[in-house]
Formats: structure tokens, sequence, C-alpha cells
């Protein structure tokens, strides 16, 4: 009787002890789960949207020295037809040399020289005309120099300043090829001289 009933009690205790191995590792398994670190994937973007590369327009080298007439063709003529404002073909023909001529004052030209030349004054004056000082301020002149070729240029000093309204002279030579300078001729009673003056600083008489 004794051993069956320490048998029994053996049994009960059996089953707590199942019962709670269960429970305590129900408990672990929990535990391990709320402390597992999330894991992170990295997606790489390109696999669900292909990266998009600009399309940059190449590079284009001109030179600067090319001297451009016509008949030129190439990058450097579409660049000096682009800056006259007419089709830019890249080919240098009758358009793009009354144009120039008609900007510059030249039929040919590099693209160096193209932002150091003036353009020409389409109001120049004539030849012949007679002109006065047209700055409140008066008209500053130059002296000249003659060129072995017979072209006149500035001797680079200032001669005199003739006050507004009265009159210079007469213009016996236009600069060249901008037309923005005259040399006119002053003449009082005893000599001539003449004088490097601005165009938009005179008026015609």
């Amino acid at each position: 009787m004794k051993t069956k009933a320490a048998a029994k009690k053996k049994g009960i205790n059996t089953e707590y002890l199942v019962i709670g191995g269960i429970a305590v590792a129900a408990i672990g398994v929990a535990i391990l789960k709320r402390d597992k670190p999330i894991e992170v994937v990295d997606q790489d973007p390109t696999e669900t949207q292909p990266a998009v590369i600009p399309q940059n327009s190449p590079t284009v080298s001109l030179n600067q020295s090319l001297l451009l007439k016509k008949g030129s063709k190439g990058n450097e003529v579409r660049r000096l037809q682009a800056l006259l404002g007419v089709t830019v073909d890249g080919d240098f023909g009758a358009i793009t040399e009354t144009a120039l001529k008609a900007k510059k004052g030249v039929t040919q030209i590099t693209l160096a020289a193209y932002n150091n030349t003036a353009n020409v004054n389409a109001a120049a004056l004539k030849v012949g005309d007679r002109v006065m000082a047209n700055l409140t301020a008066g008209t500053k002149v130059m002296g000249t120099i003659k060129l072995a070729n017979g072209d006149f240029a500035t001797s680079g000093k200032q001669a005199f300043t003739f006050d507004y309204g009265k009159e210079i002279g007469k213009i016996v030579a236009v600069s060249t090829p901008s037309k923005s300078n005259y040399v006119v001729a002053y003449s009082d009673f005893l000599s001539t001289t003449n004088y490097w003056v601005n165009a938009s600083e005179v008026k015609k008489i």
C-alpha cells in the first residue's frame, strides 16, 4: 500500500515537472523572439527603378585663331553664324559674308577678333560733311598721324576741346572698318589741322 502511494506521488511530481518544463521552454522562445533584432534587407533601387543617366552635350573645342572667310566650313563657322544671327549650317557662304560685312565691316575674321572688333557705325557721316561739337561738356579731339599707306590714325594725345555747338570742320576721312571715328580738318586763318574725333561726339551741320 505504501509502495503504491509512493508511486502515485512520484507520478504526480513527474507530471508537474513535464508541465513546468514546457512552460519554461515557451517563455524562453518568447524571450528569444522579442530580443532578436529586426533584419533589414537592403534593396538595390536599380532593380526596380533603373537609374537615369543625363545625356550631356559633348564639349566642342573651337579654334579661336582660325581665319574664317568665304568657303570655310566647320564648328568655328557655326559659332560665327550664331553670333551674326544668320542660319547656322557651318558653311561660310555669301549670306554669312554679307552679314559679317554689314556688322563688322570686314569679309573675314577670327572668333578671337570678333569681340574685339567694333560694330560698323550704320549712321556714319560721309567725307565732305561738316560737323560741330555735340557734347554739352565739350568734344575732345585728338591729334592724328598719317600712316605709310595713306590712312590716318590717332596720335593718342588730346589736342583740343571744342565747346558744344562750335564747328570743328570738314570730314576728310572715316575710320575703317568700324566707321566709329572721323578725321576732321579744322581750318583757321593761318593753317589747317587734322583732328581725330569720336563719331558719337559730333553732329552734322
